[in-house]
């Protein structure tokens, strides 16, 4: 076995251990949004607190899918990942940062 095939087979290990993980993550964010549709549906807030997690868990479910595209981009075409990981960057964070600001101004809102 030479150097190449080592360093290929521990790069296709990596690659399965962060797939795992994308995957548990994806499965967290499922159940963590589930019980939130399941419970928190009728709650009884003068802010519209559903809709905030709700949208929160799909953004960290598109977080996990953006990294698991991004494992695809670099096995497929390497020379797109930088490209891919700013704009997935760009998307996904700044969709985060916009709606954590939104949330923190329901938090301290009149009507909370």
């Amino acid at each position: 076995m030479n150097f190449r095939s080592m360093r290929n087979q521990h790069s296709n290990d990596e690659f399965a251990r962060i797939k795992r993980e994308i995957c548990t993550d994806l499965l967290f964010d499922a159940l963590i949004l589930f019980m939130v549709v399941h419970f928190g549906r009728n709650s009884d807030c003068g802010i519209p607190i559903f809709r905030w997690c709700f949208v929160y868990f799909l953004l960290l479910g598109a977080r996990s899918l953006a990294n698991l595209g991004k494992i695809l981009i670099v096995r497929s075409r390497p020379e797109y990942a930088a490209v891919y990981s700013i704009a997935s960057f760009v998307i996904i964070d700044g969709a985060f940062l916009i709606w954590l600001l939104y949330g923190n101004f329901l938090f301290y809102s009149a009507n909370n």
